[in-house]
């Protein structure tokens, strides 16, 4: 489900100017890149494209470093998308794709953003996902990251508990190593950070 939403926000953020239905403006001409920052505002009758808007910002040498896209609240988004983020270095190379969600979705699923970071070559190697109460009664974990070989096998997780739960259990994280898709070793730290035997 998640690389399937990744994927979607990927390419709606993605997607080439319209020729049609937008508008251009630079909101800001010095922006934390050092550069100009471009904001495109679609009209209503452009649903084609899914976006309110699409905000990018520049470097101090016009290359860009960060695209974000606000995502339509309609039949368009029924992954409850509330916007996607696009963050490059400056060679332009993705190096994250971040997706956050809207209210509903948040309480449905009880995550609240993803970030998939991509290693130089483009390979997917780390992912984080970012939990939020939701509608359920316990937030077991505040924070969970999956971590990738070059082929794409997770490799490592690691689990960090919320507040309530590190107050109640005494745990802090749990990391688990895989070889072939099984857990092979498991880790479990204290709230100071030191391994339980």
């Amino acid at each position: 489900m998640k690389n399937l939403i990744l994927f979607g926000i990927s390419i709606l953020v993605s997607i080439a100017d319209p020729v049609f239905g937008e508008q251009k403006t630079i909101t800001n001409q010095q922006n934390v890149f050092g550069g100009k920052t471009e904001e495109i505002t679609y009209l209503k009758a452009d649903n084609e494209y899914k976006f309110l808007k699409r905000l990018i910002y520049y470097d101090d040498s016009g290359s860009r470093r960060k695209e974000v896209g606000y995502i339509l609240n309609n039949d368009y988004n029924p992954s409850g998308i509330l916007k996607g983020v696009e963050n490059y270095s400056s060679s332009e190379k993705l190096v994250s794709i971040e997706v956050h969600f809207l209210p509903d979705k948040i309480r449905q699923t009880g995550y609240s953003k993803i970030i998939t970071h991509f290693s130089e070559a483009g390979d997917k190697v780390k992912e984080e996902t970012y939990y939020s109460p939701g509608d359920f009664d316990v937030q077991i974990y505040s924070k969970s990251i999956e971590y990738f070989s070059i082929s794409g096998e997770v490799i490592r997780t690691e689990f960090i508990l919320s507040k309530p739960e590190a107050e109640k259990t005494g745990y802090s994280r749990i990391l688990d190593y895989f070889e072939k898709g099984k857990v092979v070793k498991r880790e479990i730290f204290d709230k100071s950070g030191n391994v339980f035997d």
